[in-house]
């Protein structure tokens, strides 16, 4: 028999004590926790600061469940995701479109979600209730998240290119010349201690970059430091200011100095800011990504024929973001076209996808031509 449901005598409303289990088979450098996130106060108003924490389920059958019980309004439908937080950094969320959905009845209620970013297709394709009631004969698909939706800005500070590594970015002063062929790493140290660093060296393309993210613009004061691999120790430093970080991109150029103020060289590096889209919709509760559950597949092409870097040289396909590209896109089959639009410094828009333009192409011979 059923026992009655839990009366909350401040409030009048009927309660139920609902027990949330997911498993979430995470990635090796995954580092963090799962939490709880849904439409009612007692889940944090889809507010990412105030969402609840899970408890892992530590056995030595299982140790990828997770699991909480909470006291929730009874009879109510209740809306809610999953998300993977690092601190007060949320990492990822579960990526279908919509929410789960429970109505909790009883003084009790179990909720077994499966893992995370589950997302099962009914026999037509369509996207389906999201209950944990909901059944299908089809495989589940795992789909995650990861993006700006909680007021995160991010710095990506561009050096030199992966062939040369960082080192290209750097002019030794003559007294220094050796350390040019010394072996380095570049760390990157916010100065401010919110602010949170990549832990490696990321390659974008032909560039390497390093990343730092923050809730605001002026958490990016930060300190590049030249450490000499071999000899374990910091030879050079310098320090740039958030208020040196005007706009949302530029490039450049300060001083390295030794930790006895010697010059060491100059160090040359172009910034790109990426801010929040603001938008009611830009939350957990609704996602913007438009996705096709069906079959139907969209052919784009892109920047034309392809880019440029990518299909040259085996495809011999004309330049990137050009007319000739455009049309040879459509010969192709390209149904619509993607490319990027920068500004130049006297605001006239250009298509053109890199804030400088130093693309490298090669004619039939093979010989370099910029």
């Amino acid at each position: 028999m059923e026992k009655d449901a839990i009366i909350d005598a401040t409030t009048e409303t009927t309660r139920t004590t609902v027990t949330f289990q997911v498993e979430y088979h995470s990635e090796n450098d995954d580092q963090g926790f799962i939490y709880l996130s849904g439409n009612t106060p007692e889940l944090g108003n889809w507010e990412v600061a105030k969402a609840i924490p899970l408890y892992q389920n530590f056995s030595e059958e299982n140790n990828k469940g997770w699991s909480r019980s909470l006291d929730l309004p009874s009879d109510q439908q209740i809306e809610y995701k999953y998300i993977w937080k690092n601190g007060e950094k949320l990492k990822k969320w579960e990526g279908f479109s919509g929410s789960r959905s429970i109505i909790p009845t009883g003084s009790s209620f179990l909720t077994n979600d499966g893992n995370f970013g589950d997302y099962e297709e009914d026999s037509q394709g369509e996207h389906p209730s999201l209950s944990p009631s909901s059944s299908s004969n089809q495989s589940p698909k795992i789909l995650m998240d990861c993006g700006w939706i909680d007021g995160e800005h991010q710095l990506r500070i561009y050096l030199g290119t992966t062939e040369g590594g960082f080192k290209n970015s750097i002019q030794f002063e003559d007294k220094f010349k050796e350390f040019a062929s010394d072996s380095f790493e570049l760390v990157a140290v916010p100065l401010d201690p919110v602010a949170i660093k990549s832990e490696n060296i990321s390659k974008m393309k032909s560039r390497e970059i390093l990343i730092l993210t923050a809730a605001s613009r002026s958490q990016f004061s930060f300190s590049l430091r030249l450490k000499n691999k071999k000899q374990d120790r910091i030879v050079a430093s310098l320090c740039v200011s958030h208020y040196e970080l005007e706009g949302t991109k530029g490039m450049l150029k300060r001083t390295l100095q030794s930790p006895l103020g010697a010059l060491v060289g100059s160090f040359t590096f172009t910034f790109l800011i990426i801010s929040p889209f603001s938008h009611p919709k830009n939350s957990l509760a609704s996602s913007l990504w438009s996705r096709n559950w069906g079959t139907e597949l969209l052919y784009i092409g892109h920047r034309g024929s392809g880019a440029t870097n990518d299909t040259t040289k085996a495809h011999q396909l004309p330049t990137e973001n050009t007319l000739l590209s455009f049309i040879a896109a459509a010969r192709l089959g390209a149904e619509y076209i993607e490319f990027d639009v920068q500004l130049t410094k006297d605001l006239v828009p250009i298509i053109a996808h890199d804030e400088e333009i130093s693309l490298e192409t090669k004619d039939s011979y093979g010989l370099r031509m910029d």
